[in-house]
């Protein structure tokens, strides 16, 4: 399961990377402007470092990277899509992402998020699944303070 963690986590990072070239699956993002998707991409790779470098608690801190980027997408583009927005935020929405590919129409009350972000929801969802897999693997396999694998105290 960690290496299905990795390959995950990578291709999260991989996918968010391409919203820096200049393609249609999203709105092109300068590396040069320092804002949260730059600050994102600092620690995403920084995780995909940790994972190279083989880093002991890397899932810890990639974990908390996924979940804040994984709220952060809950609250711009599916909460929205399951409860509604406001007409204003909706237009705003489409008018941004106008060019960018879609698998799902617009819905005029709705916000219905494009391909780039619907494959960053699905992948965030499982590197979540994935790396709290591991983490409490992790957690198993570290004895208790004072208590031996067989089960008794240390005295």
């Amino acid at each position: 399961m960690k290496r299905l963690g990795v390959t995950a986590y990578s291709l999260l990072c991989g996918w968010f990377l391409l919203g820096y070239l200049h393609t249609r699956l999203t709105v092109p993002v300068k590396i040069t402007e320092f804002g949260v998707g730059t600050v994102l991409l600092f620690f995403l790779l920084l995780g995909l470092f940790g994972y190279v470098r083989r880093w002991k608690y890397n899932d810890l801190s990639a974990l908390s990277v996924v979940v804040i980027w994984g709220v952060d997408q809950y609250f711009e583009h599916w909460q929205p899509l399951i409860w509604g927005a406001p007409q204003a935020r909706v237009d705003r929405y489409y008018q941004y992402f106008k060019n960018t590919i879609r698998i799902f129409p617009p819905n005029p009350h709705r916000i219905v998020p494009d391909l780039f972000h619907t494959v960053i929801g699905v992948l965030v969802l499982i590197c979540v699944f994935l790396l709290l897999h591991n983490i409490i693997a992790l957690l198993r396999a570290r004895p208790a303070a004072g208590v031996s694998r067989s089960g008794g105290t240390q005295g």
